[in-house]
């Protein structure tokens, strides 16, 4: 099959190969009427026209640049296929984002409807067009196994712009190339509380690693563009140990913005939120830093960056970050979003914590607690491994290493985790115990252990509680130190019932795992981490 004369060819365009743009003195036309003043072009590059087989693929059928004077977004483009649409089996839409000449971006691959080829809807694949930066895109088509026809092309007749241009684009020696909007009237943004849950955290004095908020943007209606953040930080003590917010979208290793107490500035600012004392952040950012795209999410990550105990860091502060207030306006309107005037109608407004036109409500993270030293991880270290054999007589089924934060905590000396009382659950069935039998110690120096009480809590299982403050134990971990505790028992009878199956496993339980913050001035009393299991547990013996 041979195709061509290729409807797409121009005859007279030149280009500037340093800058890879092509020059714009052939194609110019002038979109109008327009709400805006504007200056549209499109560009083609010559195709040869060649002989094709049946079932070839990745055939180039149009090549071409489109440039716009002023930020633009391309809905959708139509193209007219002359001879047999049929003998098309799809076509694909590419865009060169960097133009360097390679179509890396796959935009859209549709199949021929009505005589012609249509693809739409672009505006979740983000085709831009900026000021002085044209797009260039490329249509490939696979040809159908058996065509019908001796003769293929495809002509450009439609672009859909997202809005609010209106009006016709002449090409050279052309028939007008139609540049339709869809509306114009300003978008709305929501934002609400993410889905993904925050854990409540021990924020370490002088990091930023944790995430103490997440926060789901949605615009409506057009691209929003958010310029301001503003936040409350509330707990027992105004979010004095917060040095700044640190903004991040999800799988980026660095912020976009920081938000500041500094930047909020001469507005109003609340003095409480919810009874407690509250203290304003504030990011204020340059115009494209956070775009919302219409009709898609995007979540905003929230990271306190915490000051050490030296900077004015306390140990035990109680804190949750709140979204007070968003500044956004539309990409293509132009206009200022406005406050949400609570009915149910979307005005051009920002709506904050609800998903749907109506009254605004909280958009609140977790509690957290501020601290100078934490744990940031409890593992089993038993060396034996799951399904070993019930051990006989004295025997340390229960351990576990705990891992002290590494911490920049220096005044009055690097902070301490210094373990108060430490809780285990024993589970045995089929297995006969010595409970007066249980100690603890620490592997390091396992000639000096504690005794451990215990409580029946039915059906073979037990709590059972050491205390280690003013034990001969030690108890402390330095900045980043580990250490090794054991939880030694006496099995008296592995196998009470010789047809029944025997298990025993010992867990700590975390949530109870009850500690003290220290230096050399003093400590803070916490009972609890923030680590995701409430209990670790080692070996699971069966036989």
């Amino acid at each position: 099959m041979r195709t061509g004369p290729w409807h797409f060819r121009l005859p007279h365009e030149r280009y500037d190969m340093k800058n890879m743009v092509p020059r714009l003195e052939q194609l110019e036309g002038r979109i109008a009427p327009a709400l805006w003043p504007v200056t549209m072009t499109a560009m083609h590059e010559t195709v040869e026209a060649r002989t094709l087989e049946g079932g070839e693929a990745g055939v180039v059928a149009d090549r071409f640049w489109l440039h716009a004077g002023r930020y633009v977004r391309v809905d959708s483009l139509a193209y007219a296929v002359q001879g047999n649409a049929g003998d098309v089996a799809s076509a694909t839409l590419w865009q060169d984002r960097d133009r360097n000449g390679t179509f890396e971006t796959r935009l859209k691959t549709v199949q021929p409807t009505g005589g012609g080829i249509i693809f739409d809807p672009l505006n979740r694949f983000d085709p831009h067009l900026q000021r002085r930066m044209p797009g260039h895109f490329q249509v490939t088509i696979d040809i159908a196994a058996n065509p019908a026809g001796d003769m293929l092309g495809i002509d450009l007749r439609q672009v859909v712009l997202h809005r609010p241009w209106r009006g016709v684009l002449q090409e050279h020696g052309r028939e007008p190339l139609h540049v339709i909007d869809h509306a114009s009237e300003t978008g709305n943004l929501f934002a609400i509380t993410d889905t993904t849950p925050v854990r409540s955290m021990h924020m370490l004095g002088g990091t930023g690693d944790a995430t103490g908020q997440r926060i789901e943007f949605r615009a409506q209606g057009e691209d929003i563009d958010v310029y301001t953040l503003k936040f409350l930080v509330a707990g027992n003590a105004d979010g004095r140990s917060i040095d700044r917010l640190a903004l991040y979208r999800p799988g980026e290793p660095s912020p976009f913005a920081f938000a500041t107490v500094g930047a909020w500035g001469s507005d109003f600012m609340p003095s409480t939120l919810n009874g407690e004392p509250a203290r304003g952040f504030a990011a204020r950012m340059p115009g494209r830093q956070l775009v919302i795209d219409d009709g898609l999410v995007t979540d905003v990550i929230v990271k306190p960056v915490m000051k050490t105990d030296s900077d004015g860091g306390v140990s035990g502060d109680q804190f949750l970050i709140a979204l007070y207030d968003v500044e956004a306006r539309g990409m293509m309107s132009s206009n200022n979003l406005v406050d949400n005037d609570g009915d149910a109608l979307a005005e051009g407004e920002v709506f904050i914590g609800t998903s749907t036109p109506g009254p605004d409500g909280p958009v609140v993270g977790p509690r957290h607690t501020v601290v100078m030293s934490k744990l940031t991880a409890v593992t089993n270290v038993n060396p034996d491994a799951d399904g070993t054999n019930v051990p006989t007589g004295v025997s340390n089924v229960g351990q576990f290493k705990l891992q002290a934060a590494s911490n920049v905590n220096t005044l009055y000396g690097l902070n301490r985790f210094d373990a108060m009382t430490m809780v285990f659950i024993v589970e045995a069935t089929n297995v006969a115990l010595d409970l007066n039998a249980f100690r603890v110690f620490n592997k390091s120096d396992p000639g000096t252990s504690v005794p451990a009480s215990y409580e029946d809590l039915g059906s073979g299982r037990y709590r059972v509680t050491a205390q280690l403050e003013s034990s001969a134990v030690n108890a402390q971990l330095a900045s980043g130190e580990n250490g090794t505790f054991v939880l030694r028992l006496l099995v008296t009878n592995p196998k009470v019932n010789s047809a029944q199956t025997s298990l025993l496993r010992v867990g700590i339980d975390l949530s109870a795992l009850a500690w003290y913050d220290r230096d050399a001035l003093g400590s803070t009393f916490f009972v609890g981490t923030d680590l995701p299991d409430s209990i670790v547990w080692s070996t699971r013996y069966e036989s």
